[in-house]
C-alpha cells in the first residue's frame, strides 16, 4: 500500500507545477497509518498453509533437518502440528493478508491442526503387537496348521485366548495387545500331493525373482489363456534369476524334472540362458551356492528354439541324483547390449517329491487385527473396539496402501462404513475404531477414534486432523493468538448440571429418567435448556432480583460447569485476557435458539471464578 502511495505522489509532483489536490494528498497520507479494522473472518487455504510452512522452515533452519521436515508438513498436510503450532504461525500469515490493519484489529481464523490423541484412545493405538506364527496355527488343528489361517470351521475368536495364554510372555494385568492373524471367509480344501507343479496362473506362485545386474527383471505375463514368467533385457547388460521355493524330494529311484518354455531373439547365443539346480542354496545368497547346470539341450531337439514364440517342452530330465535332498530350481537369464533374447517359462513340474499338503481356497485369506486385554490370568477380546483390515479399506474405496491420509480423511469414510457394518445400532451405541494413517514424515501411524450413534448418525469424538476457529488480535506490532476457549455444550455437560441438582436437592426436582432438572431447566437427553422448566422462584436464585432464564443459564454455566471443566483457569495467556465462550441450545414452546455466553476469569484456579461478559443470540 505504501509503495502505491509513493508512486502516485511522484507522478503528481512530476506532472504538476502546483498542487490543487491537497485533499487527495491528505487522504492518501491517512492510508499510510494502520487503522483498527472491524472483525474479519478468514478460512485458511492451501496457499496460506504454504506461507505458514515457509515461516516455520525459516525458524527450523538452525534446528536441523528433522524439524525442517516437520515444518514442511504444514504445507503438505494443510494442517499445523504440535511442533509448529497455529498459535505461533497463523498470526504471521494474517499479518501478510492485512498489512494495513492496526492495533486492536481482530480476525476469526478457521484452520486445521494435527491433534494429540486423547489418553483414553492412546491405550488402543499404542497397544503392543503380536503376530501369529506357524506354530500358533499348528496348535489349533492340522487343517489350520496347513492352511496357515483361520476360517469358519476354526474361528479365531474361539482359539485366540488359549493361543495368547501360551505364546505371549511378559504381559501384565490390564495390558492390551493388538493381535494380527490371517483369516479366510471360506474353509480351505486340503489335498495331499507328491508332485511339484507351477503354471504361474497366479503370478510368481512358488517362485521368486532376484535381480543381479541391470534394471529389467522377470515379470508375469500372458497371451490368451496362457500365463508365464517373462524376461527380456532389451539393449541392456542384465542378469536375472527365477528361482523356485525349496522342493523336498523323496528317496525315489526315478525323479523327473520337466518344463515348458518359449525363446525368441536368441540368435544361437545359448550361453545367455541356463537352467540350474542347487541343493545348498540358502534362499538368498546366489553366489555362495553350488549350481549344477542342466544340459536340457541333450534331452530334446532345440533346433526350433530361439526364433519364435512356439511353446517347447523340455521332456523329462532325470534328477534322481538329488533324491532325499531339498533342491532349488533356477532359470538364469543374461543379456548384453548386442543380444537380448526374450524367454518365457510356461510351467515347471517335478515328480515325485516328498508327500506334501496343498491348500486350495475360494477366497484368499486376508490380514485381520483384534485387540485383546489381559486380566492377569486370561485374555479377552475387546468387542467394542474394531481394527480396520485391508478388506475394509477396499470396501470404502480408500486409495493408497490400506491407510487414510490428508487426502482421504477418516471422517469422510468411517460414518458410512459404521452404518453398513452395524445396521442395527441403537441410540448411544459406541465403537472405537483403530485405523492406519499416512502421516507423511513419520510414515504410517496407528490411530484410534470413538464413534457414537446419535440421532440416527455416527458421530466421532476425535479426528487426527481437527478444525478450529480462533480469534487473533493485533497488538500494534503483530497478530497474537487470542486464547478464547469455545465450548459447545454436549450431553455430559448438561448431565453434570442435572447431577448437581439431584445431589443437592434430591430426585424430586429431577425427571423420572434422571436426565432433566426443574431448577435450571437443563435437559441432557435433548441437549438444551428448556425454558419452560426453569424455576425463577427456586432458592438457587434468591440472590437475584426478578431472575430470568438467562440468569439461570449464567449461574449454571459460570458457577457450576466452567469451574468443573477448567479448574486451573488463568486470567491471562501470553499476556492476552482469557475468555471462555459457551454455546448452548434453548427450547421454548417449540422454538429452538442457539446462544453463546462469554465469560472472563475473575479469579484464577484452583477454585476459579467466572464473570459473564456478554450473551449473544446465534
Amino acid at each position: 500500500m505504501k509503495k502505491l502511495v509513493y508512486i502516485l505522489l511522484m507522478f503528481i509532483i512530476t506532472f504538476s507545477a502546483c498542487d490543487p489536490n491537497e485533499e487527495i494528498y491528505d487522504e492518501l497520507d491517512g492510508l499510510k497509518e494502520p487503522y483498527e479494522a472491524p472483525l474479519v473472518n478468514v478460512a485458511f487455504t492451501a496457499d496460506d498453509y504454504a506461507t505458514a510452512s515457509k515461516y516455520a522452515k525459516m525458524d527450523a533452519v538452525s534446528v536441523g533437518d528433522a524439524d525442517s521436515s516437520i515444518a514442511k508438513l504444514i504445507g503438505s498436510m494443510e494442517a499445523f502440528n504440535l511442533t509448529y503450532t497455529a498459535e505461533d504461525y497463523v498470526g504471521k500469515v494474517v499479518g501478510d493478508m492485512f498489512p494495513e490493519y492496526g492495533k486492536n484489529s481482530k480476525a476469526m481464523v478457521t484452520y486445521k491442526y494435527v491433534d494429540a490423541i486423547p489418553e483414553d484412545l492412546a491405550i488402543y493405538a499404542d497397544a503392543e503387537s503380536y503376530v501369529l506364527g506357524a506354530a500358533d496355527y499348528e496348535s489349533v488343528s492340522f487343517e489350520v496348521g496347513v492352511a496357515n489361517y483361520f476360517h469358519p470351521e476354526f474361528p479365531a475368536d474361539y482359539y485366540l485366548p488359549e493361543i495368547l495364554e501360551n505364546s505371549v510372555t511378559g504381559a501384565s494385568e490390564d495390558d492390551i495387545y493388538k493381535i494380527s492373524y490371517k483369516y479366510s471367509e471360506e474353509n480351505p480344501v486340503i489335498a495331499t500331493s507328491t508332485i511339484f507343479t507351477e503354471s504361474f496362473d497366479d503370478g510368481l506362485g512358488q517362485f521368486d525373482t532376484t535381480n543381479v545386474l541391470g534394471e529389467k527383471g522377470w515379470y508375469t505375463s500372458s497371451y490368451g489363456d496362457s500365463y508365464y514368467m517373462s524376461m527380456s533385457g532389451f539393449q541392456q547388460n542384465t542378469e536375472d534369476w527365477l528361482i523356485s521355493n525349496p522342493i523336498e524330494l523323496d528317496n525315489s529311484g526315478s525323479i523327473s524334472f520337466n518344463f515348458t518354455h518359449e525363446i525368441k531373439y536368441l540368435n544361437h547365443q545359448w550361453n545367455q540362458l541356463s537352467v540350474a539346480i542347487s541343493s545348498d542354496y540358502d534362499g538368498s545368497d546366489i553366489s555362495g551356492a553350488t549350481w549344477d547346470v542342466i544340459d536340457w539341450g541333450d534331452v530334446a531337439d532345440t533346433a526350433s528354439l530361439g526364433s519364435g514364440y512356439d511353446p517347447f517342452n523340455s521332456g523329462d530330465i532325470d534328477i534322481s541324483g538329488y533324491a532325499n535332498e531339498t533342491i532349488y530350481i533356477a532359470f538364469k537369464y543374461t543379456s548384453t547390449t548386442d543380444n537380448a533374447p526374450t524367454w518365457h517359462i510356461l510351467d515347471v513340474t517335478v515328480d515325485p517329491i516328498k508327500e506334501m499338503n496343498t491348500v486350495a481356497y475360494g477366497k484368499t485369506p486376508y490380514a485381520k487385527n483384534d485387540l485383546y486385554e489381559f486380566d492377569g490370568s486370561k485374555w479377552t477380546k475387546l468387542d467394542d473396539v474394531y481394527c480396520l483390515n485391508s478388506n475394509d479399506y477396499d470396501a470404502m474405496g480408500v486409495g493408497g496402501d490400506d491407510m487414510f491420509s490428508a487426502d482421504n480423511s477418516p471422517q469422510d469414510y468411517l460414518p458410512n462404513f459404521l452404518t453398513a457394518k452395524y445396521p442395527g445400532a441403537g441410540q448411544g451405541v459406541t465403537k472405537t475404531i483403530i485405523y492406519q494413517y499416512d502421516s507423511d514424515v513419520e510414515g504410517e501411524v496407528t490411530l484410534a477414534t470413538k464413534y457414537s450413534y446419535t440421532d440416527q448418525a455416527w458421530e466421532s469424538a476425535y479426528d487426527y486432523i481437527q478444525e478450529a476457529t480462533n480469534q487473533f488480535i493485533n497488538n500494534g506490532t503483530e497478530w497474537l493468538f487470542d486464547p478464547t476457549v469455545t465450548v459447545t455444550m454436549g450431553t455430559s455437560n448438561y448431565q453434570f448440571i442435572v447431577d448437581y441438582v439431584e445431589g443437592k436437592y434430591g430426585t424430586e426436582l429431577i425427571n423420572s429418567y434422571g436426565t432433566a432438572d426443574f431448577v435450571y431447566g437443563v435437559d441432557a437427553y435433548y441437549k438444551e435448556f428448556d425454558l419452560n422448566d426453569f424455576d425463577p422462584s427456586h432458592e438457587e436464585f434468591s440472590d437475584i432480583e426478578d431472575p430470568t432464564w438467562e440468569d439461570g443459564a449464567e449461574k449454571a454455566i459460570g458457577t457450576l460447569l466452567l469451574p468443573d471443566l477448567f479448574p486451573d483457569a488463568t486470567t491471562l495467556v501470553n499476556g492476552v485476557d482469557m475468555y471462555y465462550r459457551v454455546i448452548f441450545l434453548t427450547y421454548d414452546y417449540g422454538k429452538e435458539v442457539y446462544y453463546s455466553m462469554t465469560f472472563s476469569v475473575s479469579k484464577e484456579g484452583p477454585d476459579p471464578e467466572f464473570e459473564l461478559v456478554e450473551t449473544t443470540e446465534l
